[in-house]
């Protein structure tokens, strides 16, 4: 959890842990590809001078995945006005006001987040979330205590 002090903005991401799990889900996309290019230069011949282009692509490509794999999680982000569901998209702002209740709900062995709307939808945070092995965040109650006291002070009906 990151804390911008002057201007009350919260904002939650995969913590360390979870990003190396990610990363290691990343790995069987990478065999994968290498199977595939492997498969491609058998088809077109191993002694072509093309197979060590498409090897060298791969490998460009492979350290590319498996850096960027923790990049492809949203955060999300609270501050007075409410809650960015997605930090990437401005859109995806939920006002405090229209929160009716902040529940967690769980579901294939993880933990989320999730919004309650007034007008009777239920929108699913992309982070904070928790669940086994490197998926586990020990911080996640107190971070699900941060948004409903956000709510509290900011939207929640008297």
């Amino acid at each position: 959890m990151k804390t911008g002090q002057s201007a009350g903005l919260v904002t939650f991401g995969a913590t360390r842990r979870q990003l190396r799990g990610q990363q290691l889900w990343a790995i069987p996309l990478v065999i994968v590809m290498w199977a595939g290019v492997a498969g491609l230069a058998a088809a077109r011949g191993i002694l072509t001078g093309d197979a060590a282009i498409d090897l060298g692509v791969l490998l460009v490509v492979s350290v590319a995945t498996l850096l960027t794999a923790p990049l492809w999680v949203a955060r999300t982000a609270a501050d007075r006005s409410g809650i960015r569901v997605n930090h990437r998209r401005p859109r995806s702002l939920v006002p405090w006001a229209d929160i009716a209740e902040i529940q967690t709900i769980r579901k294939r062995n993880t933990e989320r987040v999730a919004l309650k709307l007034r007008a009777g939808g239920v929108r699913r945070l992309h982070a904070p979330y928790s669940g086994l092995w490197l998926a586990n965040d020990p911080d996640f109650d107190d971070k699900v205590d941060t948004l409903r006291t956000m709510w509290r002070r900011h939207g929640a009906p008297a």
